[in-house]
């Protein structure tokens, strides 16, 4: 359970209202209050985040399937795949690895709130050396270079995202109208739902709820 009040999420709601509109975002007022779970402990983040590196390396065919599936098993990670990932990796298709280019946002968001680096733009892609701080399957590095062992305190992991949450909603409602972004949504869609999963235990990654 969050140890956020309504009153404090509703103030982080107007703060990041502001911020948006700097950028020349449109905000709705209708939209709920989120991230009612509470943060996740930082070594199941990191967990996430060593697999989606390696699925990562695997979308780039920087390591094959069988060779990604291997670093996992060694890492005693199998557990930490979802559903979805396990069947891309079993299938050994390389095509079917090519969603995971997408984890590249994910891992920025996971990185910012484990490792306190800093504010990354909401909607700007991240850049290619995100993978600098995560394990080469092809080397002898394991899972614990990850380093991911404090968090941000959940007021600074709120503020985050409900920033992108609303700004996905912007996103959305750009692309109703005709004037969509896929390159800004897809940033703003994958970070968010990194962020979401990282703020709610029950939610398994496969079923994270996107709505906007």
């Amino acid at each position: 359970m969050s140890m956020l009040s309504e009153e404090a999420r509703r103030a982080i709601r107007t703060e990041n209202a502001d911020a948006l509109a700097k950028r020349g975002y449109r905000t709705c007022g209708w939209l709920p209050l989120i991230g009612e779970g509470g943060l996740r402990g930082a070594s199941e983040i990191a967990d996430r985040a060593a697999v989606m590196s390696i699925l990562l390396y695997a979308a780039h065919k920087c390591t094959t399937p069988a060779e990604a599936a291997e670093w996992i098993d060694r890492n005693n990670l199998y557990d930490a795949l979802s559903p979805c990932e396990t069947a891309a990796l079993e299938s050994l298709d390389e095509d079917d690895l090519i969603p995971f280019t997408w984890y590249a946002e994910s891992l920025c968001a996971l990185s910012w709130l484990c490792n306190g680096s800093s504010d990354p733009d909401p909607d700007v892609p991240v850049d290619a050396d995100i993978m600098d701080g995560f394990p080469d399957p092809r080397s002898d590095a394991d899972a614990s270079c990850i380093g991911f062992t404090e968090l941000r305190s959940e007021a600074e992991a709120y503020r985050m995202l409900d920033l992108l949450y609303n700004a996905h909603w912007f996103l959305v409602d750009e692309r109703v109208a005709g004037r969509a972004n896929a390159d800004r949504e897809g940033v703003v869609y994958e970070r968010r739902k990194a962020l979401e999963w990282a703020f709610d235990a029950e939610l398994e990654w496969d079923d994270v709820p996107m709505d906007a």
